[in-house]
């Protein structure tokens, strides 16, 4: 992938971090589906979805640049928080599942099926109370031969889907996918769609040199709610993450259902009962709003 002279392009970098950091990745992601307390709402998705965040929030902690084909350069900032749009938003697994199903029905020649045909990506269709599915397709890592541990990736697919980031590449996509949703017509992302839709994002070589080596060796941390493995005990995981991550694989829309009837819904699907206001308030946060 393009960038100028003095810079790495984060496919490159995604490369590098696959190649380090992904064994130590796979094998904590895999524990978690293999605990008896493991809650299927929290998962990132397969062990390559997990390091992927990994390596997004680390570029936008370090801080990076986006580069244009011609070679125009910009400083772009980022910030990674759950339940708001950014340029780095992701659909959860079940959400992505959905969208595929409806997008494949759509047919060929449509801009989000030939985006979904590049999105290497496989569709997750197992519910979450079918959590064991996950540790049947995701063996522990003792459990996987060594000629499948030297393949880069260990050869497994992705279950998300990127809202705004063409996968491998990692450019900006010029006009986001049905699955984005409304986070494209954000503040956060619609004039980055705008104005630097083809851009690609790079590392300059001065951070590689003296910052990047620390999120190589995993400096990075994950947010308090962000719980890899989707394990019950992540210390600091708010009240409600469940019944959070329940409404999100909804795609936080309640369809035909009365707030009560969400409520009522998620409460059976979670055992948490927030508020209809909180379901508003998530909905809000997601730019769900019309």
């Amino acid at each position: 992938m393009f960038c100028p002279v003095g810079f790495r392009s984060a496919a490159e970098l995604w490369e590098e971090f696959l190649a380090r950091r992904f064994e130590s990745i796979y094998i904590e992601t895999t524990q978690g589906y293999h605990r008896p307390d493991y809650q299927a709402f929290f998962t990132r998705g397969s062990p390559v979805d997990v390091c992927e965040h990994v390596f997004l929030k680390s570029l936008s902690t370090v801080g990076f640049h986006i580069s244009s084909p011609t070679g125009d350069v910009l400083r772009l900032h980022v910030r990674m928080q759950d339940g708001k749009p950014n340029l780095f938003s992701t659909a959860r697994i079940y959400q992505s599942a959905l969208w595929a199903a409806a997008i494949e029905i759509e047919g060929e020649g449509k801009p989000s099926y030939d985006a979904l045909e590049k999105a290497n990506f496989k569709a997750w269709y197992a519910e979450a109370s079918e959590h064991s599915k996950l540790s049947e397709a995701y063996p522990l890592a003792n459990d996987v031969d060594e000629r499948s541990k030297r393949n880069l990736g260990w050869g497994t697919p992705h279950h998300s889907l990127l809202h705004h980031i063409q996968r491998e590449t990692f450019t900006i996509l010029e006009e986001s996918p049905l699955w984005a949703g409304k986070t494209a017509s954000s503040a956060q992302v619609k004039p980055l769609l705008r104005n630097y839709g083809g851009w690609a994002i790079c590392l300059d070589d001065v951070t590689y040199a003296n910052a990047w080596p620390d999120y190589l060796a995993g400096k990075v941390s994950f947010y308090p709610s962000d719980n890899i493995d989707g394990s019950a005990s992540q210390i600091g995981r708010p009240r409600m993450a469940a019944a959070h991550a329940a409404f999100e694989a909804m795609d936080f829309d309640k369809g035909d259902l009365t707030w009560l009837q969400l409520v009522e819904r998620i409460e059976r699907e979670t055992g948490e009962r927030p508020s209809p206001k909180a379901f508003r308030n998530w909905r809000e946060q997601a730019g769900k709003v019309s």
